[in-house]
C-alpha cells in the first residue's frame, strides 16, 4: 500500500455470535507546539506522544523595501523673540499666548551690612536699597507708629553724652535725658544733618515730654541753622507761657521770631515740621494722622540760611537739678534733603 496500489477484499457474512465487546479505542485529547517547536499530542489514557520538530527557526531578514514619499513642510511654531542681551531672560509680557519679551532681572544691589534688610527706596519698579531696621522693630504689639531711632544715629550738639543722654530702649524707644541743670538757655539737642540743605523735607515726632512746669525749660522737635546756631523748638515750652508749642531761640541765649506762641491746655505727643520752599510749617497731633498747623514762617525770619540740622532735645535756664526727659517712639525724617 505503500506504492498507491489498491487492494480489494472480501469477507464472507457470518452469523453473529455473543461474544464479549471489545474496549475503547485511546482517542487524541489536544495537539499542541510547545516552546522549543516540537509537536505533541496528548491521548485520552493520559501519555503525551512528542511528534518531533514541527516548528522551525526563524529565517533571515528580508531586504528593506522602498521609502516612502516625503510629507508635507509643516508651519513654523511659535519660537524666541528675536534680540535680547546677555543676562536677560524671557518674561511673559501680558495674557495673550506665546506674547513674552527679553527682560533683565533687577539683582539684589551690592553694599549692605550686617543685619540690614532690603527695602523699597521709591515707586519705580525694583528700586531698592539696603536699609537698618529701627530698635525694637515694630515687632508684634508696637503701635503703627513705633519707629524708634537708635541712639547711634544721632550726633550730639554739647558733645558731652552727661549733658544730654540717649538710651536705646527695644521697648520704649529711643530715652532722652536733659543732663545737668544749667543757667544761659543751655541748649542740649541730638541731630541728624541733611545731605542736601537746599532741598525740602518733612519730619515727624513721637515724643512725651516730662519736665518741671515752675522751671524754665524747653524740650521736643528741634529745627537748627548750624551756620547761625539759630533754632526753632517745636514742642513743651513752660518759660513765660505754660505749655507753649514754638520756640525761637538760640544755642546760647534766645531771639525774637514772627511764629505766634500757641498754648494747650492738654499737650500734644506727636510733633511735625517742613520745610518747603522758602517756608517752614509746623503741626501738632495727637494721634500722628489728624495735623493742626500752629504756625508758618518764612526761612529767612528764622535763619540766615536753610536749616541743615533736624533733632531732639532741651533747652534749659534753671538752676533746678531735676532732669527733663522725653521717650522717641517715632522718628521719621523725609524728602529729598535727606
Amino acid at each position: 500500500m505503500s506504492n498507491g496500489s489498491i487492494w480489494e477484499a472480501f469477507i464472507p457474512v457470518g452469523e453473529g455470535g455473543s461474544g464479549t465487546p471489545g474496549q475503547d479505542g485511546v482517542g487524541v485529547v489536544s495537539v499542541a507546539i510547545n516552546g522549543a517547536g516540537y509537536l505533541l499530542v496528548t491521548l485520552s489514557d493520559g501519555n503525551v506522544i512528542d511528534a518531533g520538530v514541527a516548528k522551525g527557526a526563524d529565517g533571515a531578514a528580508g531586504a528593506t523595501g522602498p521609502k516612502g514619499d516625503t510629507g508635507a513642510t509643516g508651519a513654523n511654531g511659535i519660537g524666541v523673540p528675536a534680540g535680547g542681551s546677555t543676562g536677560q531672560v524671557l518674561r511673559k509680557t501680558n495674557g495673550t499666548d506665546y506674547n513674552t519679551s527679553w527682560v533683565t532681572l533687577s539683582g539684589i544691589p551690592t553694599g549692605g551690612a550686617t543685619g540690614q534688610v532690603l527695602a523699597k527706596s521709591s515707586a519705580t519698579n525694583y528700586a531698592v536699597g539696603w536699609v537698618t531696621p529701627s530698635s525694637g522693630g515694630g515687632g508684634t504689639g508696637k503701635p503703627w507708629y513705633f519707629d524708634a531711632p537708635l541712639a547711634s544715629t544721632f550726633t550730639l550738639q554739647s558733645g558731652n553724652a552727661v549733658q544730654l543722654s540717649l538710651t536705646d530702649d527695644p521697648d520704649a524707644g529711643l530715652l532722652v535725658k536733659s543732663g545737668a541743670s544749667a543757667t544761659g538757655d543751655i541748649s542740649r539737642v541730638a541731630y541728624r544733618t541733611l545731605t542736601n540743605k537746599a532741598l525740602d523735607w518733612d519730619v515727624v515726632i513721637r515724643a512725651p515730654i516730662i519736665m518741671n512746669d515752675s522751671d524754665y525749660r524747653k524740650g521736643g522737635l528741634m529745627v537748627m541753622d548750624s551756620t547761625t546756631n539759630r533754632h526753632i523748638i517745636c514742642g513743651q515750652m513752660n518759660e513765660y507761657q505754660p505749655f507753649g508749642i514754638i520756640k525761637f531761640t538760640g544755642l546760647t541765649g534766645g531771639y525774637g521770631g514772627s511764629i505766634t506762641a500757641q498754648a494747650f491746655k492738654s499737650q500734644p505727643d506727636f510733633y511735625r515740621a517742613s520745610c518747603v520752599g522758602s517756608t517752614l510749617t509746623f503741626y501738632v497731633s495727637h494721634c500722628g494722622k489728624n495735623w493742626l498747623q500752629v504756625g508758618a514762617t518764612a526761612i529767612g525770619d528764622a535763619f540766615g540760611a536753610r536749616p541743615d540740622r533736624i533733632g531732639v532735645g532741651f533747652n534749659i535756664s534753671t538752676s533746678d537739678p531735676l532732669q527733663a526727659s522725653m521717650t522717641v517712639d517715632c522718628f521719621k525724617l523725609t524728602g529729598p534733603a535727606v
